[in-house]
């Protein structure tokens, strides 16, 4: 498993639009975003919880990823940004979905735009991605 090289630090209220434009590079695979997750400005304790990321990329695949929750009292929660994820420049379009049992809760829509990379990516072939 690879060492994120950067991580994002970014608060987002579930209740409210995400208004902190995100960025990452096509084809890094060492980005990751830390959440510090609110609910009427206040701290959305994740004890307990699975917190998950529902995405689409602008070629339309899905992708579907866990994030891991740090400190569930502090509701942090980080999301690696894989390769996949960042596979095809363009606006991706997120939603965080918490659930414990049967019940579950989704924030607003994130966008996340990932730059075109000038490197050769050829390599790189966009599909849908669980995991």
């Amino acid at each position: 498993m690879a060492e994120e090289l950067y991580v994002k630090e970014t608060v987002i209220d579930i209740n409210e639009k995400m208004l902190e434009n995100l960025t990452a590079m096509q084809g890094d695979s060492g980005r990751a975003i830390l959440f510090s997750i609110l609910a009427d400005g206040k701290v959305y304790d994740l004890t307990d919880k699975q917190v998950r990321a529902y995405a689409i990329k602008p070629d339309k695949t899905k992708v579907f990823s866990n994030l891991e929750v740090l400190y569930a009292e502090k509701g942090l929660a980080e999301l690696k940004l894989t390769n996949q994820m960042l596979a095809v420049p363009g606006k991706i379009r997120l939603i965080l979905v918490i659930s414990k049992g049967d019940a579950t809760l989704s924030s607003k829509v994130i966008l996340l735009n990932v730059e075109p990379t000038i490197m050769d990516d050829s390599a790189i072939e966009s599909t849908d991605s669980f995991t």
